[in-house]
């Protein structure tokens, strides 16, 4: 639904995330009922990890909620210098036939390296698996990988770009984009991204921070796009302006 509240606060140790999202009511059908949706986070270092919980709530048909914890820490496995494990678990609603309760698990690798003239590169390897509680409809389980460069270009504008891509076996193999989320170094580049190639630039105008990413399905047919014969998703292009105080 429509985003009301976003807020995030932290001291260097301690973080804190409240969101609140409030839909309309639809006229149109009786089905699409006001709603009004909670999410709270919490993140602070445990055992020499960092650790993380959300929780969401709300609307008819979200049962108990929604929860989710990640686990993140330094380890050198192989190429990798961290370890990320998440784990989600959406709860079953009033209807388990049309809001069944889900259940996900990523555990991912990563390292982040700084080159010279301000090149950043970032590559992962993680395994997933995910239960849709829907019936008849198998649980994906496979691997997938991301890789990403940034660049410096100037002293106001960075350069980025990324691929991901994943290998379901569960259902035959098919193949899957998806990402993972580190939140280290390369953060730009770590979380809500669409699968396939991303690439983006990053401005920076003092306080004012101007990001813009756009995926591969822009670059499959642009002229379309530009010209308005196809629409442009959120997946396709974003521009994100932030000011820091």
């Amino acid at each position: 639904g429509d985003a009301m509240a976003n807020v995030w606060w932290g001291n260097g140790t301690y973080g804190v995330n409240f969101a609140l999202g409030m839909t309309p009511e639809n006229d149109d059908t009786e089905a699409e009922e006001a709603n009004t949706a909670l999410n709270i986070g919490f993140g602070m270092p445990l055992a020499g990890m960092d650790f993380g919980f959300t929780y969401g709530m709300g609307c008819d048909e979200c049962g108990g909620g929604a929860v989710g914890v990640n686990l993140r820490r330094a380890q050198s496995i192989w190429l990798f210098e961290n370890i990320l494990v998440d784990f989600d678990m959406g709860m079953e609603g009033d209807d388990a036939a049309t809001d069944p309760a889900t259940m996900g698990l990523g555990v991912d690798a990563y390292t982040t390296t700084t080159h010279d003239s301000g090149i950043n590169s970032l590559f992962a390897l993680g395994f997933n698996y995910n239960d849709t509680g829907v019936e008849g409809v198998d649980s994906g389980m496979g691997i997938e990988w991301n890789f990403a460069v940034e660049s410096e270009m100037t002293d106001w504008a960075t350069l980025r770009i990324g691929y991901s891509h994943g290998y379901d076996f569960a259902n035959g193999g098919t193949d899957t984009d998806d990402t993972m989320t580190c939140g280290d170094g390369m953060d730009e580049w770590c979380g809500n991204q669409s699968g396939g190639l991303v690439v983006g630039l990053g401005f920076n105008y003092g306080s004012f921070n101007l990001d813009v990413d756009v995926s591969e399905g822009l670059f499959t047919n642009p002229v379309q796009h530009v010209t308005g014969y196809e629409s442009i998703s959120p997946t396709d292009a974003t521009a994100t302006l932030t000011y820091v105080w």
